[in-house]
């Protein structure tokens, strides 16, 4: 049996470029006018870029790493899998 690991790359960098996108306008409106939500939300952008740059290198690793046996690997998963992105950048922390 053939088992093939999908690739993230495409949407790991559609998800990057949305989050670039982001930062850039979170940072012209902190130009414009800075404030503690202006600041915030820059502060949440990048940690959402960190977090997909952390996860296309995750997954880097991965694909680099011999495959390996599933067997007595119970409730284990791939950290790609299981990563919870940060809260959308459209917000500042504590906001809604």
């Amino acid at each position: 049996m053939t088992c093939s690991t999908p690739d993230l790359h495409a949407p790991l960098k559609a998800d990057f470029d949305r989050a670039r996108e982001r930062l850039i306008e979170a940072r012209l409106q902190q130009q414009m006018k800075d404030t503690p939500h202006h600041r915030a939300t820059v502060a949440v952008c990048r940690a959402r870029i960190d977090t997909v740059l952390d996860l296309y290198l995750t997954e880097g690793a991965a694909l680099a790493e011999p495959p390996t046996a599933t067997r007595g690997r119970s409730g284990s998963s791939d950290p790609v899998a299981t990563a919870a992105p940060p809260p959308s950048c459209s917000a500042a922390p504590g906001t809604s």
